[in-house]
C-alpha cells in the first residue's frame, strides 16, 4: 500500500521521479490537481455486489492511494512548484480523512470510489469505521460497509461503528461523515450492561452548545432490550420504536415483554431506562431466566435500584416462580468519607412445594439478615465501631442449591466498639458475637461482652528516674475485668422465655502481680500472685427425693404370650434447678521461681571444620501454692445422696458447674515445688577454603537447640508426691530437618494387671530409678518448590 501525504511536497515529487521524466508538465499538473481536488461520485448500495463481481472478473491492480484531506480545509491554493499555485474547492472536507486496508485498496478514477478489501478502517474526526469491505466516496463524504464472504460463503467481517460515546455492530452500515446521519441495519449495541438488538436504524449526531459537546442519537424500529448476552436474546423487552442516547438512556414506544422469541401479555405504553455511567435510579433485570422442577419458570432480582444521595443507595428486588414460590430482597449500600462504609441486606423467602390440594405439599419460609460496618481508620484517634452480622431462621439450602449454601453451614457475627485513653493505661471494648449452624439449627449468641483492662501498673516505682531501681519498685500489677452474657438455643427458640431463662451470665475480675530481681548477682527471682474473682447470679442446687419407682417391661413371643417380665427400680431421683442468689468464686494461687545460667566453652578444637563449644545450662526451681476449695471453709462444694438404700454415700458437685466462667478446682491442696534443667550445645565452624584459621570467619551454629528436663513433687498429696518426668529433646539436621524427641518416665512402679501408678518407687521394687512410659520421634522439614526442582534435577 502507498500512501501519498500532501503535508511534504518535496517528498510527493520525489516518489513520482519516474513519471515526471516521461510526461509532460502540463499532464503532471493535470494530474496532481486530478489527485488533489475532490469530484463528486455516488456509488449506489445495491451496486456494490456487481461492480465487486467486475472488479474480481478483471483483476484490476492499480495502485491505491491514500491521503490527508486536512491540507485542504483551511487553505484555498497549495503551492506544488515555486512557480505554480493550485486553487481547491470550498467544498473540501474540513478534516482530514485517513483509510486503510490490509488487502487491497482500489480507486476508481473516474468516479473518484475508492474500494477498501480486508480489515478496511476509515476514520474522520472522532468517527471511525472498520469492516472487511468499506466503499468509499470522499467527494459526497459518504462511506458504506458491509461483510465479505469467506472461503465457504459465509459473511464475516461484519461493520463496527464506532465514536466517542459508544460502539455499534451491524450487517451494514451506510453513513455521511458529513450530515453525520447514517442507516444501520441490524443493529447490536451494549449499553452499560444491557444489549440492544434492532432491525432497522438511523443514526444522528447532534452537536450540543458548542461543537465540543456531541450526542449521539439512535433511533431503531422493532428492537429489543435485554440484558442477557446471547446472539439471539432469551428474553427481554420487544419495542415498536426507540430511542437510545448512550450513557443517558433508552426510550421506548409501547412494548412488551418477550421470553425465547415468544411475546408475553405483559405490555407498557411507554418507558425508558437510565444508562448514565453515574449512580442513577433505574429498572434491575435479570441477565436470565430459570426453570426449576419444584418452582417452574421464574425470574431472579427483577426490581428497581434507588440512588438515594451520595453516601446512600437502595436496591429493591424479588423473585417470582410460576408455582407461587417468591421472594423479597433488600440491599442497601452507604459511605461517608474518612467515617464509615457498610452494607445492610435483608430477605425473605417463601418457598412452596407441591400442590396445595395434594398431602405432600410443603412450604419453606426463611428469614435472612446481613450487616457490614467499617469505621475508616481517620474517623476517631481512640475510638473504633465496626460490625459484621450475618444470621438466618430457617434452612436456606432450599432456598438456593449452591456449594456456598449447601457445604457452607456455618454463620457467625461479631460486633465490636473499642475505647482507649490518652496517656492513660485504660482500654475498653464491647462486642457482641453470634454462631450459627445452619444444619443442626443450633444458635449461640454471646450478648453483650465487655472487657475493660489496665495495663502493667508499677505503683512503687520512683516518679523521678535515675539510678539502679530498688526490687520493690519492679512490683507491678495489671486488672482486667470481664462481663458476659450467653445464651445458647435453635433459631426457633432463641427469642423465648425459656432460652432467656437458660442463660448463661457472669462478671470476672482477674488481678495478677509479679516482679523480677536479681539476688546474689547471678539468679533471677521472679515471685507472682495471680488473684481472681468470679460473680455468679445463680447457682446450681441438687436435691434428692426419696421415690421408689418401678418400671416393667413384658416380653411377648410371635403368638403375643408373654415370655418374660424385666422390672428395673429406681431407689430414688437427684433433681437440679437454678437458685437465683448472688455468690462470689474467688481464687488465687502464688509461686515463686528461681533460675540461673551456667555456660561451659571449650576452644581450639580441631576436629574436622568444628573450632568451638558452649554449653548453656539454664537450672530452675519453682514453689507454687493452690489452696483446697473443695474444703467447707469456702463454700464451693455441696453433697447429694444418690441412693435410698445407701444414704451415707454422698456425690460432691460444685455450685458453679455451669457457671460461664467455669467451676473451681476440685483436685485439692496443691504445694508442690517443680524443677526444670535445660540445655543448649552451640558450636563455631570454619569456613570451607579458610587457610587463616581466623576467628571472624567461624561460622556458629546450634547443635543441639534445646535438651529440657522437668518435673514436680506435691507435698500436700497423700500418695504419688512425685509427678513423672519428662525428657524433651530439639535439634536442626542438614538445615532443613527438624528433630524431635519426647519421653515420659516414672519413678513408681506400676499394677501388673492394670499398669496404673502405685505409691512404691520403681527403685524399690526393680532398682531402676524410673520406668518409661511413652516416647516418641518426630522429624518435619519444609521445601520450597524450586528448592525440590532442584533435587529433582
Amino acid at each position: 500500500m502507498i500512501q501519498i501525504y500532501l503535508i511534504s511536497i518535496e517528498k510527493y515529487i520525489h516518489e513520482f521521479t519516474a513519471i515526471r521524466k516521461q510526461l509532460s508538465v502540463v499532464f503532471r499538473l493535470f494530474l496532481i490537481l486530478f489527485l488533489v481536488i475532490p469530484t463528486t461520485v455516488f456509488a449506489q448500495p445495491d451496486s456494490i455486489k456487481a461492480r465487486l463481481q467486475k472488479r474480481q472478473e478483471a483483476q484490476l491492480n492499480q495502485p491505491a492511494f491514500s491521503f490527508d484531506s486536512s491540507l485542504l480545509a483551511n487553505s484555498d491554493t497549495f503551492n506544488i512548484l515555486s512557480d505554480t499555485t493550485i486553487k481547491f474547492s470550498k467544498d473540501s472536507v474540513d478534516s482530514p480523512v485517513e483509510y486503510s486496508a490490509d488487502d487491497s485498496m482500489h480507486l476508481e478514477a473516474q468516479t473518484q470510489i475508492v474500494h477498501l478489501y480486508g480489515n478496511a478502517t476509515v476514520k474522520y474526526q472522532d468517527f471511525a469505521l472498520r469492516s472487511a469491505y468499506i466503499i468509499l466516496d470522499v467527494e459526497n463524504k459518504i462511506v458504506i460497509a458491509e461483510g465479505m464472504p469467506d472461503s465457504t460463503g459465509r459473511l464475516n467481517g461484519f461493520p463496527v461503528f464506532t465514536d466517542k460515546t459508544q460502539e455499534f455492530t451491524s450487517k451494514k452500515i451506510k453513513y455521511n461523515f458529513e450530515t453525520q446521519k447514517g442507516i444501520i441495519y441490524n443493529i447490536t449495541t451494549e449499553q452499560q450492561g444491557g444489549y440492544i438488538r434492532g432491525g432497522k436504524a438511523k443514526i444522528i449526531v447532534a452537536r450540543q452548545g458548542d461543537s465540543t459537546q456531541v450526542e449521539t442519537q439512535v433511533f431503531s424500529s422493532n428492537a429489543i432490550f435485554t440484558t442477557c448476552d446471547h446472539e439471539v436474546p432469551h428474553f427481554g423487552i420487544r419495542s415498536r420504536k426507540q430511542k437510545v442516547i448512550p450513557d443517558k438512556e433508552v426510550i421506548i414506544g409501547p412494548s412488551n415483554l418477550e421470553i425465547m422469541g415468544i411475546p408475553t401479555p405483559l405490555w407498557i405504553p411507554f418507558g425508558f431506562f437510565p444508562l448514565n455511567i453515574e449512580n442513577s435510579s433505574g429498572l434491575i433485570f435479570p441477565q436470565d431466566y430459570e426453570f426449576s422442577p419444584n418452582f417452574g419458570f421464574g425470574l431472579r432480582g427483577v426490581g428497581w435500584y434507588f440512588n438515594v444521595n451520595d453516601n446512600w443507595d437502595l436496591q429493591l428486588t424479588a423473585d417470582a416462580f410460576s408455582r407461587g414460590t417468591f421472594a423479597i430482597n433488600a440491599n442497601t449500600k452507604y459511605r461517608y468519607r474518612y467515617r464509615s462504609n457498610g452494607s445492610f441486606n435483608l430477605r425473605y423467602d417463601d418457598q412452596r412445594f407441591g400442590d396445595p390440594e395434594t398431602p405432600d405439599y410443603t412450604t419453606n419460609k426463611v428469614f435472612a439478615v446481613r450487616w457490614n460496618h467499617s469505621q475508616d481508620s481517620k474517623a476517631h484517634p481512640t475510638q473504633s465501631f465496626n460490625g459484621s452480622l450475618s444470621f438466618q431462621i430457617g434452612d436456606s439450602r432450599q432456598v438456593n442449591n449452591t456449594a456456598e449454601n449447601v457445604l457452607g453451614n456455618q454463620l457467625s457475627s461479631n460486633i465490636s466498639y473499642s475505647k482507649r485513653w490518652n496517656n492513660k493505661p485504660f482500654r475498653l471494648s464491647v462486642s457482641a458475637n453470634h454462631s450459627q449452624n445452619t444444619r443442626t439449627r443450633v444458635f449461640n449468641v454471646v450478648l453483650p461482652q465487655l472487657d475493660f483492662q489496665v495495663n502493667r501498673i508499677t505503683p512503687f516505682e520512683k516518679k523521678s528516674g535515675g539510678g539502679r531501681p530498688a526490687w520493690y519498685e519492679k512490683i507491678g500489677f495489671n486488672y482486667n475485668l470481664q462481663a458476659r452474657n450467653s445464651i445458647t438455643a435453635t433459631d426457633t427458640t432463641i427469642f423465648t422465655r425459656e432460652a432467656l431463662n437458660d442463660a448463661k451470665y457472669g462478671v470476672k475480675h482477674t488481678l495478677p502481680i509479679n516482679t523480677t530481681f536479681t539476688i546474689l548477682k547471678y539468679f533471677q527471682v521472679s515471685p507472682s500472685i495471680n488473684y481472681s474473682e468470679k460473680w455468679y447470679f445463680n447457682t446450681t442446687q441438687k436435691t434428692f427425693v426419696d421415690d421408689l419407682i418401678i418400671r416393667s417391661d413384658t416380653i411377648l413371643d410371635e403368638n403375643l404370650n408373654i415370655l418374660s417380665i424385666q422390672q428395673d427400680t429406681t431407689f430414688g431421683t437427684i433433681e437440679e434447678f437454678k437458685q437465683n442468689e448472688f455468690k462470689a468464686l474467688r481464687e488465687f494461687n502464688a509461686g515463686i521461681s528461681i533460675g540461673t545460667q551456667i555456660f561451659g566453652t571449650l576452644n581450639n578444637i580441631k576436629i574436622g571444620r568444628l573450632r568451638a563449644l558452649r554449653h548453656t545450662v539454664k537450672p530452675s526451681v519453682s514453689y507454687n501454692y493452690t489452696p483446697d476449695y473443695t474444703s467447707e471453709f469456702w463454700g464451693y462444694f455441696d453433697e447429694v445422696q444418690l441412693d435410698t438404700r445407701y444414704p451415707d454415700e454422698l456425690q460432691r458437685y460444685s455450685l458453679f458447674e455451669d457457671g460461664i466462667y467455669g467451676q473451681p478446682s476440685a483436685t485439692g491442696l496443691s504445694s508442690s515445688v517443680g524443677f526444670s534443667l535445660n540445655n543448649i550445645i552451640e558450636g563455631k565452624l570454619q569456613e570451607r577454603g579458610d587457610t587463616t584459621n581466623s576467628a571472624k570467619n567461624f561460622k556458629k551454629f546450634q547443635l543441639l537447640r534445646s535438651l529440657n528436663l522437668n518435673g514436680n513433687y506435691n507435698f500436700a498429696a497423700d500418695s504419688l508426691n512425685l509427678s513423672t518426668i519428662r525428657l524433651s529433646a530439639n535439634t536442626l539436621l542438614f538445615k532443613k530437618i527438624t528433630v524431635s524427641f519426647n519421653s515420659v518416665f516414672d519413678a513408681y512402679a506400676a499394677n501388673e494387671e492394670t499398669n496404673g501408678r502405685i505409691n512404691t518407687f520403681e527403685w524399690n521394687k526393680n532398682r531402676r530409678l524410673a520406668r518409661m512410659t511413652s516416647a516418641g520421634l518426630t522429624l518435619t522439614t519444609s521445601l520450597r518448590w524450586n528448592e525440590i526442582q532442584d533435587i529433582l534435577a
